[in-house]
């Protein structure tokens, strides 16, 4: 049904976005920040490499598309 509204809503020129859910963009942040402080010494890329892998753990059930948004979302906060 979601993928029917927002290929009617393409076909009509609105653009949609669909982002996580908060409780994933919050743990994403914590997480950041957890990840700045146990590797400062790391690049970043690898520091969100370790976010990304403890957030597809504890969060099997979201889309690896949602959990990557969340860590970049996260690195914003």
């Amino acid at each position: 049904m979601t993928k029917l509204l927002i290929k009617l809503l393409a076909l009509l020129g609105t653009r949609v976005i669909i982002v996580p859910d908060d409780i994933l963009i919050e743990y994403a942040a914590k997480e950041c920040a957890d990840a700045e402080a146990t590797f400062k010494e790391q690049s970043g890329e690898y520091k969100r490499h370790q976010v990304y892998s403890k957030l597809i753990k504890k969060f099997p059930e979201h889309s690896k598309r949602d959990i990557s948004m969340a860590v970049e979302m996260g690195l914003n906060v």
